[in-house]
């Protein structure tokens, strides 16, 4: 009859001190690498290094649209040779 089996302790929850200490939570405020670990993440996330980085130095605006056109020049030569590359493959790969 398993019905009337005593169910089994939990960890920790036994009579032995011992054994009862292992699984005490600490209390206090966690320790501070763990708190300058949390910090750093928060910050990565939300992006504020990147942020102070860029606001660093003035950037005049003609110099900032010339970045601009000069990056999506760049996205475009890159999307071209991707482009290319993938007609060669299937060129390659097809049979005449």
């Amino acid at each position: 009859m398993a019905y009337n089996r005593r169910p089994q302790q939990q960890k920790g929850y036994s009579r032995n001190k011992k054994f009862n200490k292992k699984f005490q939570k600490k209390k206090g405020p966690p320790p501070f690498d763990v708190l300058l670990r949390q910090f750093k993440k928060k910050v990565e996330r939300d992006g504020i290094i990147q942020e102070c980085r860029r606001r660093e130095f003035f950037v005049k605006p003609s110099e900032l649209r010339q970045r601009r056109k000069n990056e999506a020049v760049r996205k475009r030569k890159r999307q071209m040779e991707m482009e290319k590359q993938e007609w060669e493959a299937r060129r390659r790969s097809h049979i005449w």
